[in-house]
């Protein structure tokens, strides 16, 4: 009966076989693959089939895959696809062939796998083996303790390398090249950390330098100023430090009793001073000879001229100015200024009265300095100016005489003006009867105008001397 050829005929290829051709055949009987080497399989029966068999594409597979045989056409008319895997490459530097040596036996019981086997020989035997000495004969060797000696590295290894070898432990080598705990190793520069910016180096005897520059100590170079020091290596009791020129230190020593600190060509120096050793005071509230005091060196003068007296009224309703204070000059004299002697004058006080005040007078010391008086309160109500002052090398002004107060000035009489030494005196509040000014009780000060709230007179306060006070500094 008519055999039907199936659409895929699969042939399957043992890895163990590979690389391997195959081959087709045609007999009267059959048609037949193989490997090639191999016996013939029957593929298919010759009289089971009326057909044609046709070899299509024959592809390579990919190593390790197993050969295909696929129809491609009709079960009448096979058309025969066939794929074969390539064979495994070859490892590179394979030996084709191994010829097994002494103590050498080769099992190819798998041809792919060949097993090679290497015996032992017959070891190495005890005793001395030229420069070596071993124990323990056979395969393995032991090298005796203390054979392999620094003799025996004969002149490839210094005496100083052998004399480093053979040291006990790393405290006897360190001993060894000299940098034990108790050597003085001498070195030209030391290195500190992994950088070469910080170089220790010997400077000079018992002098040390980082990166050049000189590491001061006790008992060494003094430090210079530009370092922060003074170069200067010793003092006396009572040396003065002082720059001596720009980045220069000098030292001034003490001067002598009496001497003073002072400046000569922008630099300090000692000179017999002007001080003093006691202080006396003169006051003069009157004319008088101003005769200093022996060892009088120098003086201050404190001159006041007098205050002028408040102003008054004979009749009617009044309110009265009070009298200006006397100005005050203060001056600075010397002992040559004053001489033996100086006339001094002291500002009388003013009489007040019953119309405009007095005005006040000057006081004086020679004509060296003087302080004039202030002027007097008038009788309708306006105060009196302040002495002036110009000669002193302090020149205080007295203060003005104070107009009067209230409704039509008729309440209070104007206050005097005050001094370097004090207020001038206080105004009065008018009465029926009328109140007189107050006169002054301060040195240079101004009395107080009167005052009346009814027609009548009144009476303008008096001032009071101006006064002269001289402080002496004694040597």
């Amino acid at each position: 009966m008519p055999v039907t050829l199936r659409p895929k005929i699969r042939v399957r290829v043992l890895p163990s076989l590979l690389p391997l051709e195959i081959q087709l055949q045609v007999t009267a009987d059959a048609i037949q693959w193989r490997y090639i080497g191999q016996d013939w399989v029957d593929l298919v029966d010759i009289e089971d089939i009326n057909a044609s068999v046709t070899i299509g594409t024959v592809t390579t597979l990919a190593p390790g895959l197993p050969a295909t045989v696929t129809n491609v056409g009709t079960a009448q008319d096979a058309v025969l696809n066939i794929g074969i895997p390539a064979g495994e490459d070859g490892a590179d530097g394979i030996v084709a062939s191994v010829v097994a040596g002494t103590n050498v036996t080769i099992d190819n019981t798998d041809p792919a796998n060949p097993i090679i086997n290497a015996a032992s020989g017959g070891g190495v035997s005890d005793g001395d083996h030229g420069d070596v000495v071993v124990s323990s004969s056979g395969t393995v060797w032991t090298i005796d303790t203390g054979v392999v000696t620094t003799a025996k590295m004969g002149g490839d290894v210094t005496a100083a390398g052998k004399a480093l070898l053979d040291d006990a432990d790393s405290a006897a080598q360190r001993a060894t090249i000299g940098l034990g705990t108790t050597d003085n190793p001498q070195f030209n520069t030391v290195e500190l950390g992994s950088a070469s910016d910080t170089t220790v180096s010997r400077l000079s005897a018992g002098d040390l330098a980082i990166e050049g520059n000189r590491v001061f100590r006790a008992g060494g170079a003094d430090v210079p100023v530009a370092d922060g020091g003074t170069n200067i290596s010793s003092y006396t009791t009572g040396d003065l430090l002082y720059a001596s020129a720009a980045g220069v230190l000098s030292k001034l020593g003490i001067g002598s009793t009496g001497q003073v600190l002072k400046v000569a060509a922008g630099l300090p120096s000692w000179s017999a001073g002007a001080g003093f050793s006691s202080i006396n005071i003169q006051t003069f509230t009157a004319d008088g000879t101003y005769t200093p005091t022996s060892g009088m060196s120098a003086c201050i003068a404190f001159v006041t001229g007098s205050g002028g007296a408040g102003g008054g009224k004979s009749s009617g309703i009044s309110g009265c100015g009070g009298g200006g204070a006397g100005g005050t000059a203060i001056k600075f004299l010397t002992a040559a200024d004053i001489g033996a002697s100086k006339a001094v004058v002291v500002g009388a006080a003013a009489t007040g009265g019953t119309s405009t005040g007095a005005n006040g007078n000057s006081s004086s010391i020679g004509v060296l300095v003087s302080a004039s008086g202030g002027s007097g309160g008038t009788g309708t109500g306006t105060g009196g100016a302040g002495g002036t002052v110009s000669s002193g090398n302090v020149n205080l002004p007295g203060g003005n005489g104070g107009d009067s107060t209230g409704e039509n000035n008729a309440t209070a009489g104007g206050i005097g003006g005050g001094s370097f030494w004090g207020s001038g005196a206080f105004g009065r509040n008018a009465g029926t009867s009328g109140s007189n000014g107050v006169s002054a009780t301060v040195p240079g000060a101004g009395g107080s105008g009167g005052s009346r709230s009814t027609s009548g007179s009144t009476t303008g306060g008096s001032s009071i001397a101006g006064i002269v006070v001289i402080i002496e500094f004694i040597s």
